[in-house]
């Protein structure tokens, strides 16, 4: 899916800021750390993917982690049935946005790809041969 930063992100947006992945034990959140608005002074990992880590308590998350910081092409491993994959970062508009794809690699291998191909061209079919309607079988 797509992802804006939260420094450029305004009420209305239809671009996700973070993804929670909950996996028993863990929490895992993904994000595009965008340098820009109130992020423009990152300190680290700026214009990349964050995969954040955090181990699950009865009623909330507790200290979180970086896991993982990715640039475009990269992709990090959470878990044995979890991959995340950059598929494409653009900085150069407002709003930025990171393409990702998150995935088990048991099932898929993660494309990039969001479109199918085109439909093929059928023409209908003609008319019928007869307007005498078919016998019964016997």
């Amino acid at each position: 899916g797509r992802l804006g930063g939260a420094g450029e992100w305004k009420p209305g947006s239809d671009r996700m800021v973070s993804v929670k992945i909950e996996k028993g034990q863990k929490d895992f959140y993904v994000g595009f750390n965008r340098a820009a608005g109130a992020n423009v002074d990152n300190k680290e990992f700026s214009d990349e993917v964050t995969v954040i880590e955090a181990e699950v308590t009865a009623t909330r998350s507790n200290q979180s982690y970086i896991k993982a910081h990715l640039k475009n092409g990269e992709e990090s491993t959470l878990q044995s049935n979890i991959k995340v994959k950059v598929c494409n970062i653009v900085t150069n508009i407002e709003p930025g946005y990171a393409d990702v794809a998150i995935y088990d690699p048991n099932k898929s291998e993660g494309s990039c790809d969001k479109t199918t191909s085109a439909p093929t061209e059928k023409r209908p079919t003609g008319s019928p041969t007869s307007s005498k309607p078919t016998e019964s079988p016997t």
